[in-house]
């Protein structure tokens, strides 16, 4: 099988091997489209509770510092804990919204959540220095937020965002080497342009893909679907996803996320 490039991310901590084409793991995989063999397309990984990295705080990565979710105070009055995941569903050589047009589509499932959870994406493209994201504080803001049980204890202290800019994030989860091996915990840069809005309007999360601007969901269901889109110019070569909650999540939490390409029609 060919080396492995570019693809999307989701934080986890398991350990796999790849057999004919596919990634076997204790909790992931991987499946690769026969026209497309150095394409992963579709991965599937879960989440615990000993997978969130950072926290408490009160703000997302930015060139300044960004809400964690759409039409919040740009520091939020609540403290999170946070956890980033690489996707695995970018194209060799390209993003999957400039190269192959399309978006990334998320199918959830939360077990034993606790308190509200909030999704955001970033987009990297290591050549230009530049990181994307959401737009959170007007028209076209999008976000996606699930909230379930009442908040209840106390938040641990993991480990600060580092305040060097790029700033680095690590990922706990699976990631595919460019050159095919399956590594863990790989440190990312997020290098952001010296303007705190740009580069906050190229990804949305939307639940129709027809409508790729996107729009602000709020929902209490456990299991879901949303999509990741890309209305920007430049291409996007990989995508990281990343989760918080604003309560300690108990030993049983379970978050499982499967995330596909999905081709649209030019």
């Amino acid at each position: 099988m060919g080396p492995v490039q570019k693809r999307i991310l989701i934080t986890l901590s398991i350990f796999g091997i790849i057999i004919a084409g596919f990634a076997i793991a204790e909790s992931s995989f991987a499946t690769y489209e026969s026209d497309l063999p150095d394409v992963v397309t579709t991965s599937k990984q879960n989440l615990t509770a000993d997978d969130f990295t950072y926290g408490p705080v009160n703000y997302r990565p930015g060139y300044l510092p960004i809400p964690i979710y759409a039409e919040s105070g740009l520091y939020d009055a609540e403290d999170w804990i946070v956890l980033f995941a690489v996707v695995n569903e970018t194209p060799v050589n390209g993003n999957p919204f400039f190269v192959r047009p399309g978006s990334v589509k998320i199918d959830y499932i939360f077990e034993n959540l606790t308190g509200t959870a909030v999704f955001q994406v970033y987009g990297l493209r290591y050549d230009s220095g530049q990181t994307w994201t959401t737009h959170q504080f007007h028209s076209p803001a999008s976000g996606y937020r699930v909230i379930a049980s009442p908040q209840s204890g106390i938040l641990p202290t993991l480990t600060d965002y580092s305040e060097e800019l790029p700033m680095i994030i690590s990922a706990a989860n699976l990631y595919y080497s460019p050159d095919g091996d399956m590594e863990i915990g790989v440190p990312f840069a997020f290098p952001f342009p010296k303007d705190e809005l740009n580069g906050l309007s190229a990804l949305h999360f939307t639940l129709d893909p027809d409508m790729p601007r996107g729009q602000i969901t709020t929902t209490s269901e456990l299991n879901g679907t949303f999509y990741i889109t890309h209305t920007g110019g430049d291409t996007v070569r990989r995508l990281i996803l990343m989760l918080a909650v604003n309560s300690p999540q108990t030993d049983d939490f379970l978050f499982t996320f499967t995330s596909s390409f999905v081709p649209r029609e030019v």
